[in-house]
């Protein structure tokens, strides 16, 4: 029995999908290639979900500090110094990580997203790393203002930099430390991706 070929630009095929058929006679919905693109599209318009080992990380440093600090060096003297000093990051991650969600959830509004972030382990060591360098940005802000103001009134002074110290008073460490903490929250917000 003799089949006869179809015509090449007829939607209708067996097969459903003909790549040689004009644009505009297309039906999208049959496309599995438009299909596959759609899920894909669909999984970009999701913010990725914090993943299990990112709490667990913090959980095994939240212990690893209270072990190494408070515990541990009482019997066998192991110094928690670098647990207290990521411990100092963790705020500043954890503020890294709703920032970075937020940045996503407005990428996605305005159709700029594209994708592939995990909030895992991973990402959670990042965020420490990052949040102890601001950390320590601040501080190096905050000394290097005080040096600069006491080493700059020290001459009207009878007593030198340590009169200038008593000279500053309390208002100087405290806007120090405000100017300090806010360039730590600067640096950090920085660190956080704003796909344009």
């Amino acid at each position: 029995m003799s089949h006869s070929p179809g015509d090449p630009y007829s939607t209708s095929n067996e097969g459903g999908y003909n790549p040689f058929a004009p644009p505009e006679s297309l039906d999208e919905s049959g496309n599995p290639a438009s299909a596959n693109n759609s899920e894909s599209q669909g999984e970009l318009q999701k913010i990725p979900p914090v993943e299990a080992s990112y709490g667990y990380a913090i959980g095994f440093l939240i212990l690893g500090l209270f072990l190494t600090g408070f515990i541990l060096p009482g019997f066998i003297g192991v110094p928690w110094a670098p647990f207290s000093i990521a411990f100092l990051g963790l705020p500043f991650a954890i503020i890294r990580l709703f920032l970075h969600r937020s940045s996503i959830a407005r990428a996605i509004r305005d159709g700029r997203y594209p994708g592939g972030v995990r909030f895992n382990y991973v990402y959670f060591i990042v965020s420490i790393v990052l949040g102890v360098t601001c950390v320590f940005a601040g501080i190096l802000v905050f000394f290097l203002v005080c040096t600069v103001v006491i080493y700059s009134i020290a001459d009207s002074t009878p007593y030198g930099p340590l009169g200038a110290i008593d000279k500053a008073g309390p208002w100087l460490l405290g806007g120090n430390a405000l100017l300090a903490f806010f360039t730590s929250l600067a640096l950090n917000r920085l660190s956080v991706p704003r796909y344009q």
